[in-house]
């Protein structure tokens, strides 16, 4: 942490004698601000390297008189301060002071002026502990001017408080100049030292005492390391503040008021922590894979089974209760949050905004591990955003072609109606963690899944704009698969709440735009179209393979690229071909899922099924095949009628859902009457028979694609945010020192 050509001291730390800090829930719950006994806050520091030890309580000197036999301790004392002009509370740390000087500066408590006039008399060392922390948020320009004028010393990195908070601290800091000009406005002496910062870890756990300290240049005895401090001689280093470390703080204070002695496992962590041996994160990791421990004590639910949605219920049950477990861990991460938007506050009420930066989103996404559409589409889109905007992809699991931060899973939900599906469910606060730490300004989800969901939380618990996809019709879908009304009219409610709660709503059609306004109740300002694009190299008729599938190479090929699932309408599509004389085109069908082995029993023998295909493979199936059918009725887009039409292929498509807006008919393929089988088979019927009509189709509809860029519905992205966040300034975070 420090070497030997150097000196060091965390100059903030409490012990067990500290006073009250003012803090109204210790107060309320009975807990002490600090319950590290002097002896141990000596031990740790002196174990952590430092070379002097201090112990700086509130507004009392008792825990630092039983140490002041050791030769390299510095008694210190954190006085509460007022300013007698209008009350403004601040805190000051005041070093190498004796009994009589402390009852002295007691006396002095409620006048500040007094207060310092007195300490430079005694030249005694003293410094203005963190700077900006107000809980209230109402310091304005002439208080931190009055800050600047008493005080040129100040904490510029502690251990307690956001690196961004520290980093304004050091900004603020006024120069020497600057420190003898507002002296004398405000009718005080300047000080005598240069202006300096230093550091202290603010411990109040017995946990991180020496992570965060000041360092000068060596110095033999005490009062050789106090005057580099009085000439200013001097700099902070360590660490600053992190969810996990304040929120183990706490429970660290709520450990030692156990009458119980505490959980033995508990302790042995808080000694690991003390010793560097275990770091904040590798305990809030540890803690989140113990909060999904086994309750022998829990009641079965009377329908839970080895199946079906009772088990399901019972993994939500667990989970639940798991998370619930973690709340710390989430109340911390929502306050610091707060701290920390009140630190730009400040920042811009000072006119000491940093420098300008992009927006920064979190993408916490369901279902970027398999192949489906959603995932399709934001591997294409997200290399296509600008640098105005920075997107990080926060996922369970590792996505196929998008770079994530994985974050672990807690449990797995099984989908009753669609068994191929599971849905990873996230820990809560690991979740919030990475979000904080990337100091995202939005938070942007893809639909109401079980990451959706957390980022839905997380954004009301950590304050910030919520940006939510529409992709799936739930209602649609779920009626499709089990003809269930009331499980339909159960997901469409839980999905007008999903998007409701939404701070804006992104469709990729003009037909999803309306379902989400006018069936979803959501009002139309807050839904904005951000259409799909195609890369019309990868989807392309270039390459054609003739007789790829097999059939004669006058023997049209009908294509279908989807799930094979219930709700994609595929049995109609291959009924549809039943009726179609045999031997005048084959079928074939791209895609997997739950339904492939009925579909394939019941199909006739011109029938092929090719399983998934990628890359080069589905490329060739596109550009080889002669007409595209979908005859799914759920649509939200269509993507695969955009890939298809850049390969070439005219489309013969549903009437219902969005798959109508993405043909143009008569232009680039045709829309059937009905989603009747029999409907199908005439359109069909109609391409088949006519291979003129059949190539002009497929000309225009290759040409209509090339309109239909990524780097289009990047930019489309780009100012759907840009409507909800512009561009934002932020102070730029400190290094981290060695």
């Amino acid at each position: 942490m420090s070497d030997r050509s150097e000196a060091t001291a965390d100059l903030h730390c409490h012990s067990s004698a500290s006073g009250p800090n003012g803090n109204w829930w210790y107060a309320q719950f009975g807990v002490a601000d600090c319950s590290t006994p002097p002896d141990e806050v000596y031990a740790q520091a002196k174990a952590a390297g430092m070379t002097f030890v201090t112990l700086t309580d509130h507004d009392t000197i008792d825990g630092a008189l039983e140490l002041a036999h050791h030769r390299d301790f510095i008694v210190g004392e954190e006085v509460t301060v007022r300013f007698a002009e209008d009350g403004m509370r601040v805190d000051v740390v005041v070093l190498g002071l004796d009994e009589c000087q402390h009852l002295e500066i007691q006396a002095r408590r409620d006048d500040a002026g007094a207060l310092v006039a007195y300490l430079r008399t005694q030249r005694l060392v003293h410094f203005l502990a963190h700077p900006i922390y107000d809980p209230a948020n109402a310091l304005e320009p002439g208080h931190l001017d009055r800050l600047a004028a008493f005080f040129p010393v100040w904490e510029t990195r502690n251990g307690a408080r956001l690196a961004e908070a520290n980093e304004l601290a050091a900004r603020l800091l006024p120069s020497a100049a600057l420190q003898h000009r507002l002296a004398a406005q405000h009718g005080f002496e300047p000080a005598s030292g240069m202006p300096a910062g230093v550091g202290g870890s603010d411990d109040h756990g017995g946990s991180d005492i020496g992570t965060t300290f000041t360092a000068t240049p060596p110095a033999a005895t005490r009062e050789e390391f106090l005057e580099h401090l009085r000439a200013g001689r001097c700099r902070p280093a360590g660490l600053h503040a992190e969810p996990a470390r304040i929120t183990h703080m706490v429970a660290r204070l709520v450990d030692r008021h156990r009458t119980d002695g505490g959980d033995e496992q508990r302790a042995m962590a808080w000694s690991r922590l003390a010793t560097s041996d275990l770091t904040h994160r590798e305990l809030a990791r540890a803690a989140e894979l113990l909060s999904l421990g086994d309750d022998d004590t829990d009641v079965e639910l009377p329908f839970a089974g080895s199946s079906g949605i009772g088990r399901e219920l019972g993994t939500l049950r667990r989970y639940a209760r798991s998370q619930a477990r973690l709340a710390p861990y989430l109340i911390v991460q929502a306050y610091l949050a707060r701290e920390r938007q009140g630190v730009r506050d400040l920042a811009a009420r000072v006119g000491a905004a940093g420098e300008a930066h992009g927006l920064r989103v979190a993408l916490v996404a369901d279902g970027l591990t398999s192949v489906n559409g959603i995932a399709e589409t934001y591997r294409e889109l997200l290399p296509h955003l600008g640098d105005g905007v920075e997107v990080t992809t926060l996922a369970c699991g590792t996505p196929r072609g998008i770079d994530a931060i994985e974050i672990s899973r807690a449990a797995t939900l099984r989908v009753p109606i669609y068994p191929d599906l599971d849905l990873p469910l996230p820990h809560l606060s690991e979740l919030a963690e990475r979000i904080f730490d990337l100091d995202a300004d939005v938070i942007h989800v893809t639909g109401p899944g079980p990451l959706g969901l957390a980022g839905l939380a997380l954004s009301k618990l950590l304050r910030l704009p919520l940006v939510a996809s529409y992709h799936t019709e739930l209602s649609d879908y779920a009626f499709a698969l089990t003809a269930d009304p009331l499980l339909s009219e159960l997901m469409h409610a839980g999905a007008s709440r999903f998007y409701g709660a939404a701070d804006l709503v992104l469709a990729p059609s003009q037909t999803a735009a309306r379902s989400v306004s006018q069936l979803l109740g959501v009002t139309a300002k807050r839904v904005i179209v951000v259409p799909q694009g195609v890369d019309c190299e990868r989807f392309s008729p270039d390459h054609r393979v003739p007789g790829h599938f097999g059939q004669q190479t006058d023997l049209p090929v009908v294509l279908c690229v989807a799930r094979a699932s219930k709700e994609k309408s595929i049995d109609r599509l291959i009924e549809a071909f039943a009726l179609l004389a045999p031997g005048t085109a084959i079928l074939v069908i791209v895609g997997d899922g739950p339904a492939r082995q009925h579909l394939e029993a019941s199909a006739p023998p011109d029938v092929q099924f090719t399983g998934w295909l990628e890359g080069d493979d589905l490329s060739r199936a596109y550009a080889s095949a002669d007409i595209f059918a979908l005859a799914s009725t759920t649509e939200t887009c269509g993507q695969v009628l955009l890939e298809a039409q850049a390969s070439g292929l005219p489309c013969v498509v549903s009437p219902t859902g969005a798959a109508p807006e993405a043909v143009a008919v008569g232009e680039t393929g045709l829309v059937v009457i009905s989603d009747e089988a029999h409907a199908f088979a005439h359109a069909l019927n109609e391409l088949i028979g006519n291979k003129k009509r059949r190539l002009r189709l497929a000309e225009s509809a290759r040409q209509r694609a090339l309109e239909r860029s990524w780097a289009h519905a990047g930019q489309a992205l780009e100012a759907a945010y840009a409507t909800l966040y512009p561009p934002i300034s932020r102070p730029t975070a400190l290094a981290e020192a060695s």
